[in-house]
């Protein structure tokens, strides 16, 4: 049985539900990604899928481009 997290607290592996919410897609793109080797789950010996959230914040960030120079860029249009 889980336990609630205090609510400061959050999660540092995500269910694949949980990482499909996290990334706004659904299960099915999720395990898609998995197949293709976009995002890898952690085995950490328990029988379900779970993912780092900081390493899947890593694969977005390495996907999006610079984020430093984005948030600069956006910075320098305010």
């Amino acid at each position: 049985m889980s336990k609630k997290l205090p609510d400061n607290i959050q999660p540092r592996l995500l269910t694949g539900y949980q990482t499909a919410a996290y990334l706004g897609i659904g299960y099915v793109k999720l395990r898609h990604l998995v197949r293709d080797g976009v995002l890898t789950p952690i085995d950490i010996g328990v029988d379900k899928l779970l993912f780092d959230r900081f390493a899947v914040d890593a694969i977005i960030s390495g996907r999006s481009g610079n984020a430093s120079e984005q948030i600069e860029d956006a910075a320098d249009l305010i």
